[in-house]
């Protein structure tokens, strides 16, 4: 309980307008990321994201920044116990990531491994590197090995 209240206050937005004014921001450098690193095909999948994020309140969005912070602490509680990325408790804790993703994007299993990839290489993965400073990297390849195990992407294809 102390956890999600803290959650709460963390995500807390003090002043909407330049939440949104940095947000629009952030929105245009992560489409210009994806498209460079994944090619002009990720801009269909940006605007279904987007369009799912309409009409979203600043109080919508310090609830979703709680809900992922408690997220990655329960996958870093998981990788703590010594899991490694492809055993069944992993892909069961990365089974709440893949829903959370769901609710803005519907992923195929081969773009749900390269996001995985991202927790790697993007400076957004700040919010699994606050949960644990391992996390990042565990959760890349808990999400690409869940990608091959849950949902279906070939051993031998990329996660790009």
């Amino acid at each position: 309980m102390r956890e999600t209240i803290a959650d709460l206050d963390e995500a807390r937005i003090r002043d909407p307008e330049r939440f949104f004014a940095g947000l629009r921001e952030d929105r245009a450098a992560m489409r210009r990321t994806l498209r460079a690193t994944f090619g002009e095909g990720t801009d269909a999948a940006f605007d279904a994201a987007e369009a799912a994020q309409d009409g979203l309140t600043a109080a919508d969005y310090e609830h979703a920044a709680a809900r992922g912070a408690a997220l990655f602490r329960r996958l870093a509680r998981v990788m703590r116990t010594g899991a490694a990325p492809d055993e069944p408790a992993a892909l069961d804790a990365v089974a709440d990531h893949y829903e959370s993703v769901r609710l803005h994007w519907e992923p195929t299993p081969r773009a749900y491994a390269a996001l995985g990839g991202l927790y790697v290489t993007d400076p957004q993965r700040s919010m699994a590197e606050e949960a644990d400073p391992d996390l990042p990297a565990w959760l890349a390849a808990a999400i690409d090995a869940y990608a091959r195990r849950r949902l279906g992407l070939a051993e031998g294809e990329a996660g790009t």
